[in-house]
């Protein structure tokens, strides 16, 4: 459309200037601005008329410019964000991992205290016993429950800001799916709690 505009134009300035120099020749002078209305009112018009749609024009392209350099900023530090999110959605699965394999091997342990104990004493240990002789390994077990918690916590929070990073992406009709996975929260077990012995 500039293309268009910028050659009717250059054709109108033609015409203005054509009109100006058989003026000229014809009274020796320039024009006034009461004969250019009078006797080239069109073809000035004409002129001012394309002139200004030109620049309008002229002005719509540039601010679709910026607005399209706008949304590319916003789209790149979108995806760059998503990489990150992505990453620490990783590095949170393997902390909730390993924590849950240490819950697990403590768990063990504890059980493994417990049929010890039975197998000598033929009887359960009591609470003041278990308090007494398996402490580290109730400790162990609970420390490592409570902080299973707070990692599965944090990955909540990652996965809502990557699905809110998605949705943006999506309704500016970017792929962010290109060269990304797309990291779902399974739903872990929620495994034993310290009521389980």
């Amino acid at each position: 459309r500039v293309d268009e505009l910028t050659a009717s134009r250059a054709v109108a300035k033609k015409k203005v200037k054509n009109w100006t120099k058989n003026f000229q020749s014809a009274y020796g002078r320039d024009p006034t601005t009461e004969e250019k209305r009078e006797q080239g009112s069109d073809i000035f018009v004409a002129f001012a008329n394309v002139d200004n749609e030109l620049n309008i024009e002229k002005k719509n392209v540039k601010n679709k410019q910026i607005e399209f350099e706008e949304f590319m900023k916003e789209d790149f530090q979108l995806k760059k964000d998503l990489k990150v999110r992505e990453k620490e959605f990783n590095e949170c699965e393997g902390q909730i991992s390993l924590l849950e394999n240490l819950k697990s091997s403590a768990k063990m342990d504890i059980e493994k205290w417990n049929n010890e104990f039975v197998k000598l004493n033929n009887r359960e240990p009591t609470a003041k016993e278990k308090r007494e002789h398996s402490v580290e390994l109730y400790n162990a077990f609970t420390k490592s429950e409570l902080e299973l918690q707070t990692e599965r916590a944090k990955l909540k929070e990652i996965s809502k800001a990557i699905e809110l990073i998605h949705t943006k992406l999506t309704l500016s009709g970017t792929n962010f799916n290109e060269g990304n996975e797309n990291p779902k929260v399974e739903k872990k077990n929620e495994g034993a709690s310290n009521q389980d012995f």
